[in-house]
């Protein structure tokens, strides 16, 4: 009887463990919704650190009176970003109270994309970003022959000489360089990816999805 008994503990011992691992292992049900729980905190902890200057820089998608909502890392030669890009212009059309910031993120194996980044940054300072953003994620000659000063000129960017100097300076390869850094601080690996108070999305979102990333009832 004593080692029946002493059998039926051992079973139950193991099979105890068994389940103990089987829900908090490292693949374990409890234990993958921990490991979730536990990065989707550290990445909003990152993102309420960094939101001063996610929000507070950058290129704005909108009038620029909104509060910001919504960051975009992006990179003009993505098809991704491409495919997202009319669904953001439409969340601007339907809820103007909502405020977007554009950051560059080019990927390294996108052969023009660091190129389109600087011809927008160099836009913007002639205040013509919006038509930029519009002219490379609209148009695909850019990115076979990169020749910014027509981009530029579609765009309607009147001082082109300055726009060409802009280009290589070092104030718009400063600004790349703090958005890329930026990204990288929160981890961002690809594009497009959305940054919001609560959290961060990488691909591409449709309209409806953007509304419910933002809390917009359905």
């Amino acid at each position: 009887m004593k080692l029946a008994g002493a059998l039926n503990g051992s079973v139950n011992v193991l099979i105890v463990g068994a389940l103990g691992f089987v829900l908090l292992g490292p693949n374990g049900l409890l234990g993958n919704a921990i490991t979730k729980w536990r990065a989707e905190t550290r990445i909003r902890n990152q993102i309420a650190e960094q939101w001063p200057a996610l929000s507070a820089g950058g290129h704005r998608l909108d009038s620029g009176a909104a509060s910001v909502r919504l960051v975009e890392f992006s990179d003009f030669q993505c098809p991704f970003c491409r495919r997202s890009a009319p669904a953001v212009e439409r969340l601007l059309a339907k809820h103007p109270e909502v405020g977007v910031v554009y950051r560059h993120f080019p990927l390294s194996f996108h052969a023009a994309a660091e190129g389109a980044a600087l011809a927008a940054i160099c836009a913007e300072a002639q205040g013509r970003f919006q038509a930029m953003h519009r002219q490379l994620f609209q148009t695909t000659e850019w990115q076979q022959d990169p020749n910014w000063v027509r981009e530029a000129e579609a765009a309607g960017v009147d001082d082109l000489e300055e726009f060409s100097r802009c280009l290589g300076g070092e104030a718009a390869a400063a600004r790349l360089a703090g958005d890329m850094a930026l990204a990288r601080r929160l981890g961002i690996s690809g594009t497009p990816t959305f940054v919001h108070k609560q959290g961060l999305v990488s691909r591409s979102l449709s309209l409806v999805e953007l509304e419910e990333l933002l809390g917009f009832a359905q």
